[in-house]
C-alpha cells in the first residue's frame, strides 16, 4: 500500500520560480526513507507539504486516502492530526508541562491511543519506557536534556500509532552515538507498530539505518 505518492508536483513562494518540482516520489507502508540533500535545498518545505502545513502549487499529493493537493485546510488539517506523526527539528515540546503531558498532547487534537492499550496513559508509559524516559514522566520537559528531549518529541509523534512519521532532522544537535541510538529505539519502536518514516537529513552518516535512501535534488527538477 502507497501511504504517500506526489506526482508533477510544484511548489512556489508567492510567485516565484517553484522551489520544488518533483515528477513522482513514493513511500509504501512499513518503509523507512531517508531523504537527503544540503541546507536549504527544499527538505523541510517537502516535509511541510506532505503534513499538510503547506499546499501544492500544482500536481497531486496523495496522502493515505486523500488529495492534499485538492484539500481543504481543515481537511489537511484531520488527516495530520489523526495519521501523522511529526518530529520537528526544535522538537516543539511545551516547555512547563511533563513529559507525560507531553507525549499525550496528540489526544487533545482528535489522535486516540492505539487499540491495543486500554486507554491514553497504557500507551504513555509503554512509549516512555520504549524510548528510555519512563523515569522522567512527571518531570517538566525543561529538566531534561537535549536526548532526552528528543525521545519526548519522538514518542509524542508515535503516540496513536498514526501511519506515516515525518522527522526534520531531529538529531541536529546530538552526538554521533547519541544520533545512531536514537535512530534505532526509533525504527524499532515504528517497525513494532507498522509505521511508515520519512526521515529528513543533510548528515549522509545516518543514511545505512534506513531501507531506502533518496537525495531530494535527484528528484527535484528545480534545483536548489
Amino acid at each position: 500500500m502507497t501511504v504517500i505518492h506526489l506526482k508533477d508536483i510544484e511548489y512556489s513562494y508567492k510567485a516565484n520560480t517553484p522551489i520544488l518540482d518533483i515528477e513522482e516520489f513514493k513511500i509504501e507502508a512499513d518503509d523507512s526513507t531517508f531523504l537527503f540533500g544540503p541546507s536549504g535545498c527544499g527538505k523541510s518545505t517537502l516535509l511541510g507539504l506532505i503534513a499538510g502545513i503547506l499546499k501544492t502549487s500544482k500536481g497531486e499529493l496523495q496522502i493515505l486516502d486523500t488529495n492534499f493537493a485538492n484539500a481543504t485546510a481543515i481537511e489537511r488539517d484531520r488527516v495530520r492530526a489523526k495519521y501523522i506523526g511529526y518530529i520537528f527539528q526544535a522538537f516543539n515540546l511545551v516547555p512547563y508541562l511533563s513529559v507525560e503531558e507531553n507525549v499525550a498532547l496528540p489526544a487533545m487534537f482528535g489522535r486516540t491511543h492505539s487499540l491495543k492499550f486500554s486507554d491514553d496513559s497504557e500507551e504513555v508509559r509503554y512509549l516512555c519506557d520504549a524510548l528510555g524516559i519512563s523515569q522522567f514522566m512527571a518531570n517538566p520537559v525543561s529538566e531534561l536534556s537535549i536526548g532526552q528531549q528528543q525521545r519526548v518529541a519522538a514518542a509524542r509523534a508515535l503516540f496513536g500509532s498514526p501511519k506515516i512519521i515525518l522527522a526534520d532532522e531531529p538529531t541536529s544537535a546530538l552526538d554521533t552515538d547519541s544520533r545512531s541510538d536514537f535512530i534505532k529505539l526509533l525504527l524499532d519502536v515504528a517497525k513494532s507498530a507498522q509505521l511508515s518514516i520519512l526521515f529528513v537529513s543533510h548528515d549522509l552518516s545516518l543514511a545505512s539505518h534506513f531501507c531506502h535512501q533518496v537525495s531530494l535534488r535527484s528528484i527535484n527538477r528545480a534545483r536548489q
